[in-house]
């Protein structure tokens, strides 16, 4: 058998309702505190990982542009090729996903570069086996797909 539920006086209502909010308060203060610990530990880092970027970026061989603004340096990454399109602007205001998005495309062009100078150096190896009738037939061939 269950008892009926007991009815809180106004006092107790209040107390409860103060209680609450102030576990509200609390939450958001520690939330805040982590969130600023968090965004100081970034700031921190970020010189370091702008000039690791830099430094990916030339072996990338994607051009980097650094100046000067009010809030600090601002660096610009960016390629435009046939087949490869990248533009984009880090400075100390930007957030963590935008420098993180930058340091992903990079790496990215970086491997997609080596693996065509992998795939470069195998048909080159492989042409250089071919006797001479066999590379004049193939040189036909391909004339003959233009």
């Amino acid at each position: 058998m269950t008892t009926p539920k007991q009815k809180l006086t106004p006092e107790q209502k209040a107390e409860k309702k103060a209680l609450k909010k102030q576990q509200q308060a609390d939450a958001q203060a520690a939330y805040d505190a982590e969130r600023a610990t968090m965004l100081a530990a970034y700031k921190a880092e970020l010189p370091k990982r702008l000039m690791t970027a830099i430094a990916l970026a030339g072996k990338a061989s994607v051009c980097a542009d650094v100046s000067l603004s009010e809030t600090g340096p601002s660096v610009r990454f960016y390629i435009s090729l046939v087949d490869q399109y990248f533009d984009k602007t880090i400075t100390y205001e930007s957030e963590e996903w935008e420098i993180e998005f930058v340091e992903y495309t990079l790496s990215t062009i970086l491997k997609e570069r080596d693996e065509s100078t992998k795939r470069k150096a195998c048909a080159q190896s492989a042409w250089n086996n071919l006797e001479e009738d066999q590379k004049s037939c193939i040189k036909e061939f391909i004339h003959y797909l233009k």
